[in-house]
C-alpha cells in the first residue's frame, strides 16, 4: 500500500487531488467511525450496512461519473470497483476489515492477560452445563466476586 501523508488545507472538492481527498476521508470519517470498534458485536445486517455505506462514500469521492444511457446497476458495480481500487492504492482503511482486525486484536490481548484480571475473567466462556452446576451448589460454595483489595 502507498501511504499518502495528509496535509492541512485539504478540501472535498471533486477537482482536487484524489489521494488527498481519500486521505482526508480516512483521517476524519474513518477515524471517527472506528473509534472503540473492538467492542462492537455486529450482526450480518450491520456488517452489510457498514460496507455499503463506505462504498457509497467512496463512490462519491473517487468513483467515475455515470455515462449517459448506462444502466444503474452497471454503473454502481463499475464505480464501486474503481473507487475501492483507488482507495486501496491510497491506503484507506476498509471499515469492516479494520473492525475485525481490531476486534481480534483485542481478543488476543485479553487472552494473554493473567487469569486474575477482570477483563480476562469477564470473557471466559461458561456454558449452560457450568451454570446449572453452579446454581445447584449451596450459596456459600458458589463462585464469588473477588473481595476488594486495599
Amino acid at each position: 500500500m502507498v501511504q499518502v501523508p495528509c496535509a492541512r488545507g485539504l478540501s472535498w472538492e471533486r477537482d482536487g487531488n484524489l489521494l488527498k481527498r481519500l486521505c482526508l476521508f480516512d483521517s476524519s470519517v474513518s477515524q471517527a467511525l472506528l473509534w472503540c470498534n473492538g467492542s462492537w458485536l455486529l450482526t450480518v445486517k450491520e456488517k452489510r450496512l457498514l460496507k455499503s455505506s463506505q462504498n457509497q462514500m467512496l463512490r462519491r469521492i473517487a468513483g467515475p461519473r455515470r455515462q449517459p444511457e448506462e444502466p444503474w446497476v452497471d454503473w454502481i458495480q463499475r464505480s464501486t470497483r474503481a473507487a475501492r481500487k483507488v482507495a486501496t492504492t491510497a491506503g484507506t482503511r476498509f471499515w469492516l476489515e479494520a473492525h475485525l482486525k481490531s476486534k481480534w486484536g483485542w481478543a488476543g490481548h485479553v487472552l494473554r492477560m493473567s487469569s486474575e484480571r477482570l477483563a480476562r475473567r469477564a470473557v471466559q466462556w461458561r456454558d449452560s452445563v457450568w451454570w446449572s452446576q453452579e446454581l445447584h451448589l449451596p450459596v456459600r460454595v458458589r463462585t464469588q466476586r473477588p473481595h476488594k483489595t486495599r
